[in-house]
C-alpha cells in the first residue's frame, strides 16, 4: 500500500514586542491566515529593540520555522548590528511609528501624536476607554473589521506588509525591505 505524501507547510513565526502587538497579530491570523501558512504568535515582552530582534533569531533557530517577522516599535533606536543579524537571518522587521498605538491610530484615521506617550494616552482613552487597559480581541472586532483592514491596508504601509506576512508572502515583503 502505498503511503500518502502530507503536505507540507510553510511555517512562520511572529514575534511581537509584547502582549498589544501579540494580540493584533493573533487576530489578524484569524482573519488572513486560514490554510495558508501555520504561523506561531509570540511576544519577546519588551526591554528594547537589540533584546526583541535576539529573542526573534533565538525562537526561529529553537524551532525552525521557515520564516520570521518581528513587529516592533520605532521609539527607541534599532541598533544597526540587530538589523544587520536580522537581513542575514531574513527576519523581516516591521515597525510601527512610533508605537502599536500610534499605528492604530492610523489604522483608524484618528489624529496621531508625535510621541508614544500621546498615542497611548489617546487611543487607550478613545478606543479601551480607560488608561493603561490592554487590548482584546472584543475591542479589536469592532473597530478593526475586515472591512477596515481592507480598506486600511492600501493607505497604510506597515498593516499592508503585516497582512501579507500572514498570508504566507514573507519572502516578498523581505525583498521590498
Amino acid at each position: 500500500m502505498a503511503r500518502e505524501k502530507r503536505k507540507l507547510h510553510t511555517t512562520i513565526l511572529f514575534v511581537g514586542e509584547g502582549p498589544t502587538e501579540k494580540t493584533f497579530i493573533e487576530y489578524l491570523r484569524g482573519i488572513y491566515s486560514p490554510g495558508k501558512a501555520k504561523v506561531t504568535v509570540r511576544s519577546a515582552d519588551g526591554k528594547g529593540p537589540k533584546h526583541i530582534i535576539a529573542e526573534a533569531i533565538t525562537m526561529q533557530r529553537q524551532d525552525d520555522y521557515n520564516h520570521c517577522c518581528v513587529f516592533l516599535d520605532t521609539d527607541l533606536e534599532w541598533p544597526a548590528e540587530s538589523i544587520k543579524k536580522a537581513r542575514s537571518k531574513k527576519i523581516v522587521l516591521i515597525g510601527s511609528e512610533p508605537c502599536a498605538e500610534g499605528f492604530f491610530l492610523d489604522v483608524l484615521k484618528m489624529k496621531k501624536p508625535q510621541d508614544s506617550q500621546g498615542c497611548k494616552e489617546a487611543f487607550n482613552l478613545s478606543i479601551l476607554k480607560k488608561k493603561n487597559a490592554m487590548i482584546e480581541r472584543a475591542i479589536l472586532e469592532k473597530h478593526f473589521t475586515f472591512e477596515v483592514l481592507e480598506e486600511m491596508r492600501l493607505k497604510v504601509a506597515i498593516l499592508d506588509k503585516i497582512i501579507k506576512c500572514l498570508e504566507g508572502r514573507v519572502k516578498e515583503v523581505f525583498e521590498e525591505g
